[in-house]
């Protein structure tokens, strides 16, 4: 499984896994550099099926992965 994100804005971030889409909310701080990702918006994929479920464990999967990327530099991404 392939996981990047990109912060779009201020109060929003994109997480792709693989070919597959999480558009999720949020607040991003400068000083330090953190992006306050809301966790209760990460709920379905956005993908050419329209909007799918993630399942409990995937998400799950998905925020250690992410977290830990952010970790290596740049701008901190925190879940809550």
């Amino acid at each position: 499984m392939k996981i990047r994100c990109d912060i779009i804005s201020r109060g929003e971030m994109i997480i792709y896994v693989d070919e597959k889409k999480i558009r999720v909310t949020g607040e991003l701080t400068f000083s330090p550099s953190v992006f306050y990702a809301n966790l209760n918006s990460i709920k379905y994929w956005d993908d050419s099926n329209g909007r799918v479920e993630i399942a409990e464990e995937e998400i799950q999967n998905i925020v250690s992965v992410v977290t830990d990327i952010s970790k290596d530099g740049g701008t901190r991404i925190l879940f809550d």
